[in-house]
């Protein structure tokens, strides 16, 4: 991804950057543009590109009950997202205990669990 005002690019986050690159400061914006916007106060109009888990569910559950997506991909090509992005905050979701509406997609993957064929298990003494 590239900086969203001039074009610089491709930002990489902080923690990964190597000499010559271009500092990702957040909101699609480079560190210098990041700056001029921050000192002008503009900022905050920039779009977030990233969400809270609280957030993300939020969206989920609007696409579903009102926009009518059934599966993932259709999800994750509303929100802007790689459909990898979807399964892995709906993970964490679920890790958290959060109640997530399923979709096709869930109840594919719930068949496909009940079809595994059970370890055998070792009777201990």
């Amino acid at each position: 991804m590239n900086c969203r005002d001039c074009g610089s690019g491709p930002l990489v986050p902080v923690k990964r950057r190597q000499p010559g690159q271009v500092r990702a400061a957040g909101r699609g914006l480079c560190g210098p543009c990041y700056m001029r916007a921050w000192k002008a106060g503009e900022h905050i109009d920039a779009p977030r590109t990233t969400r809270s888990l609280e957030e993300f569910l939020d969206d989920w559950r609007v696409l579903i009950v009102r926009e009518g997506c059934t599966n993932h991909r259709q999800i994750a090509s509303a929100m802007g997202i790689d459909p990898s992005q979807v399964r892995r905050r709906l993970r964490e979701a679920r890790a958290a205990g959060l109640y997530v509406p399923e979709v096709v997609d869930d109840y594919a993957r719930i068949r496909s669990q009940a079809n595994r064929i059970p370890a055998a298990r070792s009777d201990r003494a």
